[in-house]
């Protein structure tokens, strides 16, 4: 049953607020507070950003602070307004736009008043090669991979390659024959252009960008992850699992691979859409692991990745296609969080994403009145909806939400 008017749109403007980092008009905060400093003898260069991203106990981010060091050294202090749950602060300092300095997530009890947390510590962060993630306004996300002179981008499932072009200040990439989808760095911000779109003033998403990186294989199963410069590859009946520094990567065409040091195993990974062997669930990349002259290839990345940070607009519903004009749209945020327009009404619920498949709770939403054929799509989305049980790519990059083999909806990134 849905809720009334007042009580729907209150849930959902929750929702939107906590995705962009803010706190809903009188919801209960406090303030956090603390200092970032490293052991180092190094002063930090012109231009530091001080990041801070804070996120709730499902993973959600819900508050944020951005401010420029000005030239100044470690300590430096922080400051940022948060609800008062159990939380997980994570700082960074950035320059150039990629992450120069990293602190290890901080866990926050649930409280009422202020609370300083001290000098945090910061490490070097490694520079693992991997795809740094931008967060733009409405919680729209980039990812963005250096490739030769030029760089890799992805949005959902569309991969584009993105050349250096004339720019009057900072430095811009464009797809060749395509201006229109391009990426423009500024200091610590990135603006982009993606499908008639343009989206302004993205920071560097600290986390993501920072996150392990995963790779998985089957028959014989295998895992392979990366993090902190740091390789562990486990499975295949291994009985102790390969751990070693991350050497690389040694970029050759479009693949890049990694070493263990003093192992005899390589790490290829190749950024493109790729799908499990086993169950076609997609993934961000393709990775080949090889192993004492033995190669194996599976899939590497957050198959989530793949849906996050994009506003998906639904073409195709039950297979009737959605009339010019009518709004139809799905975006997964943090958290397990979809939210959206359903031709008629705003929705806000749940998903889950596991191994196996995608599937999602039930939806809530406004009450509005309206024409016959924007009242028949909803009910055929929301309904569609329900159904779903697994995701894929078309070669469009279009999102294909499918109940078993058949195609439930399509949506244009």
């Amino acid at each position: 049953m849905r809720p009334d008017l007042p009580a729907a749109a209150a849930i959902a403007a929750a929702t939107l607020l906590a995705a962009l980092g803010a706190l809903p008009a009188g919801a209960e905060g406090r303030s956090l507070t603390g200092a970032l400093a490293y052991r180092e003898r190094i002063a930090l260069p012109p231009g530091i950003e001080i990041a801070v991203e804070v996120r709730d106990a499902a993973g959600a981010l819900v508050a944020e602070s951005r401010s420029e060091a000005g030239g100044a050294q470690v300590p430096l202090p922080f400051s940022v307004e948060v609800p008062e749950g159990d939380l997980t602060l994570q700082a960074a300092l950035v320059g150039a736009g990629a992450l120069q300095w990293i602190a290890e997530p901080v866990a926050v009890a649930a409280g009422s008043g202020p609370a300083d947390l001290g000098t945090i510590a910061l490490t070097r962060a490694a520079q693992t090669g991997f795809p740094a993630i931008w967060r733009c306004a409405d919680d729209i996300r980039f990812a963005l991979l250096p490739r030769g002179d030029g760089l890799r981008l992805r949005h959902g499932g569309t991969f584009a390659d993105l050349a250096p072009t004339e720019a009057a200040s900072g430095a811009k990439y464009e797809a060749a024959g395509d201006p229109a989808t391009y990426a423009w760095s500024k200091g610590n911000r990135t603006s982009f252009g993606f499908g008639g779109a343009t989206h302004a003033d993205c920071a560097l998403a600290i986390g993501e960008t920072a996150a392990a990186f995963t790779a998985r294989g089957n028959e014989p199963g295998w895992r392979v992850v990366i993090a902190n410069g740091e390789a562990t590859v486990e499975g295949m009946n291994i009985e102790t699992p390969i751990t070693g520094r991350a050497e690389g990567p040694v970029a050759e065409g479009t693949t890049r691979t990694y070493a263990i040091a003093g192992q005899e195993a390589r790490i290829a990974v190749e950024d493109r859409l790729a799908r499990d062997d086993a169950t076609g669930m997609p993934a961000p990349a393709a990775v080949t692991l090889t192993l004492g002259g033995t190669a194996m290839t599976g899939t590497g990345g957050d198959p989530g990745a793949l849906l996050t940070g994009v506003l998906w607009k639904a073409t195709q519903v039950g297979g009737n296609p959605v009339p010019a004009g009518m709004e139809v749209t799905l975006q997964f945020l943090d958290g397990g969080r979809v939210a959206g327009r359903s031709a008629c009404n705003r929705y806000f619920g749940s998903y889950s994403l596991t191994g196996e498949g995608l599937s999602f709770g039930q939806a809530g939403g406004t009450m509005m009145a309206c024409g016959d054929a924007e009242m028949a799509m909803e009910q055929a989305f929301l309904a569609g909806l329900a159904t779903v049980t697994r995701f894929d790519f078309d070669e469009a990059g279009r999102l294909v939400l499918l109940s078993g083999d058949s195609p439930a909806m399509t949506f244009a990134p």
